[in-house]
């Protein structure tokens, strides 16, 4: 049996975008949003995906990323930008190293394929899927024992 997975996700108003990225991790065994009080139908939407939906004034990227992950559950989780989704081979490639077993691994990197903010189009990765319970070992030793996965993340 594989080890279950935390998608998380910081919102918004993010209406036009976050259906997308939900539908894409509906395979997760859990979905977790943090808003910061959104005013369109953000959280209507995101109800229809998930009930783990907290809210929380922005604290900044990092102060919200620590909130939600204290949120999830599950001890491997999965970070995800509200304007992205997860490919068909990128789940697919992840659920076959969940399946295998993470070993010795602490993390997985996945490029990220989007557009720069002067309309060219770039790619960058970090670590995006890593095992809470690793969390206290420094980022170089994080990624000594991460891997990469050949599939990227899509964004519009």
């Amino acid at each position: 049996m594989r080890e279950k997975i935390s998608a998380c996700v910081i919102t918004f108003n993010e209406e036009r975008k976050i259906a997308r990225c939900l539908r894409s991790l509906a395979w997760c065994d859990e979905i977790v949003i943090l808003d910061s009080f959104s005013t369109d139908r953000t959280l209507e939407i995101c109800r229809e995906f998930s009930d783990r939906i907290f809210q929380h004034e922005w604290m900044g990227y990092v102060g919200q990323r620590n909130l939600v992950r204290e949120k999830a559950v599950h001890s491997w989780l999965l970070f995800l930008d509200a304007d992205e989704e997860v490919s068909p081979g990128l789940r697919a490639d992840i659920l076959r190293e969940f399946e295998k077993g993470t070993g010795k691994y602490v993390g997985f990197e996945f490029p990220r394929l989007g557009t720069t903010s002067d309309g060219g189009s770039g790619t960058a990765s970090g670590t995006r899927t890593s095992n809470c319970g690793s969390s206290r070992r420094t980022s170089a030793a994080r990624r000594a024992r991460s891997r990469t996965t050949r599939w990227p993340c899509a964004v519009p």
